[in-house]
């Protein structure tokens, strides 16, 4: 009888606590201007509110202004490494680090991407050759500010934003997303 309730808390346990899916991050240089994108659906454990979000060490992250898209929340992030912990009302618990490997990505594995802006045109280029799939282009706000369809290859030239201002390159093809931040200057 005791092995079974033993049995039955510590089911409870595991199930009272899920891990974040990191997407990408893309580090601060300049204040908060870093971003730490989750799998919208992995932060909020369960539906039940309210939420109580513990970052650590204080400061590491904004609680506002999230961004969100296509499905992920984009964290402004100020600090590295940053953890944070969400409790649900219902007292389940999903947490998270910026330390995370992004979800399938084996870190061997990972393509190194650069950035060449050169006036209106910017050179992507690849250590590796990618598959077939989209380029965005996002700014500090988590606004898409430009898509395009990448054939496979290693090196591509897309537009350059006609804002100034630091921007991610989203490389996303049928396995986990690249990331690329660059500046443009007018």
């Amino acid at each position: 009888m005791r092995s079974i309730a033993l049995a039955s808390i510590a089911a409870m346990t595991s199930l009272a606590q899920a891990q974040f899916a990191t997407v990408y991050v893309t580090p601060p240089t300049n204040g908060c201007n870093g971003v730490w994108a989750v799998q919208a659906t992995s932060v909020y454990c369960t539906s039940t509110s309210p939420y109580t979000f513990v970052e650590q060490p204080s400061g590491c992250l904004q609680l506002n202004n999230w961004g969100q898209e296509q499905g992920n929340f984009l964290i402004p992030l100020c600090a590295m490494p940053c953890s944070l912990t969400v409790t649900t009302g219902d007292g389940v618990t999903c947490s998270g680090s910026t330390s995370d490997a992004p979800i399938g990505m084996d870190e061997r594995e990972a393509a190194t991407v650069n950035v060449n802006v050169r006036g209106a045109i910017m050179e992507v280029t690849s250590s590796t050759q990618l598959p077939t799939g989209t380029a965005r282009i996002v700014d500090m706000e988590g606004r898409t500010v430009n898509v395009r369809t990448l054939t496979s290859g290693r090196t591509w030239q897309l537009p350059v934003p006609e804002v100034a201002g630091a921007y991610v390159l989203v490389l996303q093809g049928p396995e986990s997303p690249i990331t690329k931040r660059f500046v443009v200057t007018k």
